[in-house]
């Protein structure tokens, strides 16, 4: 049996709390796979996103699953979400008892349960490296009491950003499952709720605010690598989830680590299950999948008859997709075998919408259709008397939104097609509508951004300074509502009052619609790149060549950003610099602009060759 070895940075690490973000170094280090680790004398660091107390609840996630994650990584060193002034009574108490009382340390089961039980069965060092203290606890709570009353506005913004990063993350997986904490979608979630209670309060709380405590935390981190800086050793650092994403931020800033993901750990790769409209969400933020495809290969190929141009939607096993073969498919997801098939007066161009157990759709021939997503028998339609094209139907709160070409936004009761009402724009749109708790926001080939109040119809605000039409759906976070243009622009508004933070000029007009992944935006242009931008304040990170124009819209998981382009190639860009991974040629000379789906191990797309292809990972040994 190992003994517990104390840690003896512990009076070093005393005097940590000043830590200042910056302090280190500015080289990058990359996420790298186990096999992947080049240099040796590297330190190997893995985050893995702690969920305290739902640990002791049955799961993926619970105490047995947590111990053997830790053997499965076999670490040197643990660095704790423990203060260095508790460390050494908890293991004092844990040598002589086998059991831990120290007031603090014992609100972390994941330590007391499984960490330092494994001790008598391998050999690591716990690390102390919290900042916390109680006085500093204390303060803040004090603190944030007296602000509830004196900030109330901030207040709810921060509570409603929470709130809103919660249902994200239930959008894409179970929030205690370590599949669902350790992508990068959790953590852009996480950091984008966090934001307005750090932007508002944290120089008011003080060390206890959010930016500070991470810092502080983060301080103390940086300190045990540096002790054993260049000696090969393999750390896990151990900190609640939500902490997780500012203490990646900070060591990929440096050279003489390699960062290993902690999917490299888990038996199951992280995938949502259905990807029921264009956008996965309501705020329209996260066009977000989780596969990572290395050798792509086709899986099968389903011809509709005609040209393809809008997305598919992936709901309980089955695809949907429209075309110019005027009707709607219901696709086998797995065999590429069509299941029904529903034909209509006209073309069917956008992108189809599940909910409910109910596909929702809107043809040329000027009817918006609802039918039953299993069977495909008509449950209702609406007739629009000169609608014509609709943009994709956004389902929220038992309402579907859209507009059409008779230049109205349309409100329908979802179960019934009666309407609730309805709003003239004034000009026709294929702008898919955006909405958040109670704004709805669409553009129009006018060239003008509608905010609009969800419950009445009414109008809150215009943006109305660009005269090319806005053909792209805007996504939002809680300040921004990002779109662009055929004016060339991508532009960001103030969500409150459509006031234009900023404007990125690209050098073609804009179909594509952005992807808004945390504090990145991706977007294609006409003149053949494809850009990521920083969300706040619309500045180029990078951009590069697909070799025509790009309409798609991306689909972005944790390393690889994923459109087609007009040269008939679907492209997998390196997510960080825009560095190419792949291509895959659907056809010489044929246009992909559709948006790729990317779930379950397999990308889906359209083409104008008229098929839906399903591309998945080539088979070892082929």
């Amino acid at each position: 049996m190992n003994s517990l070895r104390l840690y003896t940075l512990v009076l070093l690490c005393l005097g940590c709390l000043a830590f200042q973000p910056g302090a280190v170094s500015q080289a990058t280090a990359e996420d790298k796979r186990p096999d992947e680790l080049s240099t040796k004398s590297n330190n190997t660091v893995i985050v893995m996103g702690m969920i305290h107390r739902k640990h002791r609840q049955p799961g993926p996630f619970d105490l047995d699953h947590l111990k053997d994650l830790i053997r499965k990584i076999k670490p040197d060193y643990v660095l704790t979400e423990i203060p260095p002034d508790r460390l050494g009574t908890a293991t004092e108490q844990f040598q002589k008892t086998g059991k831990i009382t120290e007031s603090r340390v014992r609100v972390f089961p994941e330590y007391i349960d499984a960490l330092f039980p494994l001790t008598k069965e391998m050999s690591f060092e716990i690390v102390p490296c919290a900042a916390w203290t109680e006085d500093m606890n204390n303060s803040r709570n004090a603190t944030m009491a007296k602000l509830r009353q004196t900030h109330a506005e901030q207040f709810a913004q921060m509570q409603a950003a929470q709130s809103e990063a919660g249902r994200n993350i239930a959008s894409i997986g179970d929030s205690n499952d370590p599949v669902t904490i350790h992508t990068q979608q959790y953590d852009d979630f996480v950091k984008t709720g966090m934001e307005p209670y750090d932007r508002h309060f944290n120089e008011l709380i003080g060390e206890g605010g959010w930016s500070n405590i991470n810092a502080g935390h983060y301080g103390l981190i940086e300190k045990a690598l540096d002790t054993h800086q260049g000696k090969g050793k393999r750390f896990l650092i151990t900190f609640g989830s939500w902490h997780k994403y500012y203490i990646k931020e900070q060591l990929r800033k440096r050279k003489d680590i390699n960062l290993v993901p902690m999917t490299e750990f888990l038996d199951d790769k992280p995938t949502p299950a259905n990807w029921p409209r264009f956008r996965l969400n309501d705020s329209g933020n996260n066009a977000y999948g989780v596969t990572e495809i290395q050798s792509p290969t086709v899986k099968w190929k389903y011809a509709t008859g005609d040209i393809i141009e809008s997305s598919v939607a992936v709901a309980d096993g089955v695809i949907y997709v429209g075309g110019h073969a005027k009707r709607l498919h219901a696709i086998d997801q797995a065999s590429g075998k069509l299941l029904w098939k529903f034909d209509v007066d006209g073309w069917v161009r956008a992108t189809p919408s599940v909910a409910e157990g109910v596909v929702y759709f809107g043809a040329d021939d000027n009817k918006f259709y609802a039918l039953d997503a299993k069977t495909g028998g008509r449950k209702w339609d609406f007739d629009l008397g000169e609608g014509g094209e609709q943009s994709s139907p956004t389902i929220s709160g038992g309402v579907v939104y859209f507009g059409a070409f008779d230049h109205f936004v349309y409100a329908l009761d979802a179960k019934t097609g009666e309407q609730i009402w309805k709003f003239d724009a004034g000009a026709s749109m294929l702008s898919s509508p955006t909405v958040t708790d109670d704004a709805l926001f669409i553009g129009t080939y006018a060239g003008k951004m509608f905010c609009i109040d969800r419950k009445t119809g009414k109008q809150k605000w215009v943006f109305n300074d660009n005269e090319q039409p806005i053909f792209a759906s805007p996504v939002t976070n809680r300040e921004l509502v990002t779109f662009s243009s055929y004016d060339q622009h991508v532009y960001g508004l103030k969500i409150a009052d459509g006031s234009v933070v900023w404007k990125y000029k690209t050098d073609g007009q804009i179909f594509s619609s952005p992807t808004m992944v945390g504090d990145t935006i991706f977007i294609g242009s006409n003149d053949s790149h494809l850009y990521s931008l920083d969300a706040g304040d619309g500045s180029l990170r990078w951009k590069t060549n697909l070799n025509g124009a790009v309409f798609s819209s991306p689909a972005v998981t944790d390393h690889s950003v994923y459109v087609g382009s007009s040269d008939g190639h679907l492209y997998a860009v390196n997510r960080s610099d825009g560095s190419e991974r792949w291509r895959h040629q659907v056809k010489q000379g044929i246009k992909v602009w559709t948006s790729p789906v990317a779930i379950q191990g397999t990308l889906y797309f359209g083409s104008h060759a008229g098929d839906v292809i399903a591309i998945a990972e080539k088979p070892k040994g082929e």
